[in-house]
């Protein structure tokens, strides 16, 4: 035990703690030393969730950058009570307000088959990567192992289930609940059988989230979603890539990646009511709502959203699925967005937006609008038929305010349905609450800015695809959410702007802070162009926070007012690690060529088996009218000789983590025809060292001729940071 933290090193510590925190001693801390395989013999074992439903965890889980693997879980936790039963699966069970987890990757597998049956119970299932349940916080974590969930509950039930997924979490429902810098790359899906078509029975909640499942307090920010978000086969079925589900929550500069996938899919034919049959798919929120305002801010999308099946409603958005009391700004989708799959006529209303699939109002809580929000991703209903389907590059469906908004993504509407429409920014404004101000819309995209304009709001202009394309800036994203460095090395991290990432951003955008915590890890500097340089100082992980100013547009105009900016903030994940690389070598050491010949010259790093790798090689020569660097591919390059006589060939390499090294080659040339000279061998080692004199003495001189020995290429090595 170190300090107040018990110092994990293997599996068998790893087990007895959890252990220790689920008989009851759950306020203890823990550090991992090094990475941890659960798996024996090959193969992996199944794991027990730290904590339970009596004795959540309450301390402090550090993993240090290191990663547990080697399991599965396929058991789960029921709680036992007689008229509530929920089954929890994770990691850990429940990590309660006064727990913390933080730089810890987890790499099991989760997966759920059951047709267990609860006729008279509600029922919940709660299945997350790291914990079932959140009340705490989890930093700079990962999640990517694979969660499956497949339930058979074919009885008819007169109670409600529901199932909450989630890469990170499944469910957060307190204010002091926070996933900050957490990634997910592991495919989550709920894929369940129900007999739908059964009457007598209550609905069924899917909810499915690449970070949480459902979040209803609580905050959100930099978190990265690169993995597939499917959930099927219950009435209602939420897919986000962030949030399946979110109310009254903060969701702050999140990324779903463009490798990512959402897809929410309904086959219920037998529902009774509006509220049963939906299915949302969002970015980054599948269907946000509540009492109190949400909001969504600075989040992108780079993935695919779809939604299909045969539900009564149906929404689809590059940020979010449905929203009601949600405000969302800053935001940006350059995924596709979609609903083509076949639906029964006059059975779903359809709503498919390239930022939000329907924006809904609320007296309460006018805030609760679109402002600063960019769509470039396409926006498709196939042909498909149904009750009404509505496109929009902005909005399918709204409600509510929409200001300094901007479209630039193709719309199609191919449904055989009549009631269709698509619109460069709205598809339908549904009452006279939707407003739309200083917005636009590419005019090769729609024919009109709205598709059906109920509410009679001021339709906006169109302008030319290009100059919104090089002009528009409604957010900005980190280009990577992540990055890895060695101790002592530099590297750089790129602010970008969006949709037009060729902007000037020094024109659009101010960088005002920049801070790492835990202080120490790495020191940062900036440029206006919205680089940020750091250089890792100490071992760990540690989170880079960067507040910038963006200034609005004006999209009648296209020009830029920086009198009222709007305030960013971005974070991302910086981990500093040992270096393994000490220098590099090139192979052959000397080169002989005869005059008109080449020679091929191959870098590599030191010591052998170093995990480093080369980013690039820059070669030159010191006598051109000797040699010359024809070509390089990788990290060779082809030398040719031209006339009689010696030169050096210099090699300065990059690794991936910033590190540079130089090494030199000596090329000897004779002339054309006279066979190159064979190099002179350097003096052999002998075999064994050589005994400069007798007793101890004799011992500690041999072993210090043998230490020069071996430091002499290093010696010999030209090395800068």
């Amino acid at each position: 035990m170190s300090g107040d933290y018990y110092q994990i090193t293997n599996a068998s510590e790893l087990l007895w703690f959890a252990q220790q925190v689920n008989s009851g001693n759950n306020a203890i801390n823990a550090q991992l030393t090094q990475d941890i395989d659960l798996s024996e013999n090959g193969e992996p074992t199944e794991w027990t969730p730290i904590g339970t439903s009596l004795n959540a965890f309450n301390g402090v889980f550090d993993g240090c950058g290191h990663t547990v693997s080697g399991y599965v879980i396929t058991n789960g936790d029921d709680d036992g009570a007689s008229s509530f039963v929920s089954l929890r699966l994770g990691f850990f069970y429940n990590v309660s307000t006064d727990g913390v987890v933080q730089n810890l990757t987890v790499d099991g597998d989760i997966s759920l088959v059951t047709s267990k049956s609860f006729i008279s119970k509600t029922y919940s299932v709660y299945v997350g990567g790291i914990t079932s349940l959140l009340n705490g916080r989890i930093y700079n974590s990962s999640n990517t192992g694979d969660i499956s969930i497949a339930i058979d509950f074919s009885e008819s039930r007169s109670s409600e289930l529901s199932l909450f997924v989630g890469g990170i979490a499944a469910h957060c429902s307190s204010d002091e609940g926070e996933i900050k810098n957490c990634s997910n790359s592991g495919t989550i899906v709920s894929n369940n059988q129900f007999d739908l078509n059964k009457a007598n029975r209550e609905p069924e909640n899917n909810i499915v989230g690449g970070i949480v499942g459902e979040i209803s307090l609580g905050v959100v920010s930099g978190c990265t979603n690169s993995g597939i978000v499917h959930a099927k086969g219950a009435d209602i079925n939420y897919a986000g890539g962030i949030a399946g589900r979110s109310e009254k929550s903060t969701i702050t500069a999140c990324i779903n990646a463009a490798e990512a996938s959402v897809v929410a899919e309904n086959v219920s034919t037998n529902v009774s009511s509006a509220s049963e049959g939906v299915t949302s798919a969002g970015g980054i929120s599948g269907y946000g709502a509540g009492t109190k305002a949400g909001t969504i801010d600075g989040c992108v999308n780079y993935g695919t959203v779809a939604v299909s099946g045969t539900g009564k409603t149906m929404y689809a958005g590059g940020i979010g699925g449905y929203l009601k009391n949600t405000a969302v700004t800053s935001s940006s989708n350059i995924g596709s967005v979609s609903f083509t799959d076949a639906v029964e006529a006059n059975e779903a209303d359809v709503y498919v937006g390239g930022v939000v699939g329907y924006n809904d109002y609320s007296t309460k809580l006018v805030q609760a609008k679109l402002t600063n929000c960019v769509n470039s991703g396409s926006v498709t209903i196939g042909k498909v038929d149904g009750d009404s389907l509505y496109a929009g590059g902005i909005v399918g469906g709204c409600e509510s305010a929409i200001s300094g908004c901007v479209n630039s993504g193709t719309i199609t509407n191919d449904s055989v349905s009549e009631a269709k429409a698509s619109g460069g920014v709205v598809g339908i404004c549904v009452e006279n609450t939707a407003s739309v101000e200083n917005s636009t819309w590419a005019e090769e995209t729609a024919e009109s800015g709205i598709g059906v304009n109920n509410g009679g709001v001021s339709v906006p202009e169109s302008k030319p695809s290009s100059e919104i394309t090089e002009k528009a800036v409604a957010t900005l994203a980190f280009e990577s959410s992540e990055l890895t460095l060695k101790n002592g090395a530099t590297s750089t991290m790129k602010i970008q702007t969006l949709p037009a990432a060729s902007a000037n951003f020094a024109e659009h955008a101010k960088i005002t802070g920049v801070t790492v915590e835990p202080e120490g890890i790495a020191t940062t500097t900036y440029n206006s162009d919205g680089t940020i340089s750091l250089t890792g100082n100490s071992l760990g992980t540690a989170t880079l926070t960067v507040t910038a100013e963006l200034y609005a547009m004006n999209y009648e105009d296209m020009t830029i007012d920086t009198s009222a900016p709007s305030t960013l903030t971005l974070t991302a994940r910086v981990t500093v690690s040992d270096r393994s690389s000490e220098g590099l070598s090139l192979s052959p050491a000397a080169l002989t060529l005869e005059a008109g010949k080449e020679g091929t010259l191959t870098a590599s790093l030191l010591p052998e088996g170093t995990a480093d790798k080369i980013a690039s090689v820059t070669w030159s020569s010191d006598n051109e009218a000797v040699a010359t660097v024809t070509s390089s591919e990788g990290v060779s390059c082809a030398v040719a000789a031209h006339a009689a006589g010696s030169a050096t060939i210099t090699a300065a390499a990059v690794t991936t983590d910033g590190y540079s090294y130089e090494e030199s080659c000596t090329v000897t040339v004779s002339e054309a025809g006279t066979p190159a000279p064979e190099p002179v061998p350097d003096d052999p080692t002998p075999d064994t060292p050589h005994n400069g004199g007798g007793g101890g003495g004799g011992c500690s001189a041999g072993f210090g001729a043998m230490a020069l020995l071996a430091l002499a290429p290093l010696a010999a090595m030209r090395r800068k940071k």
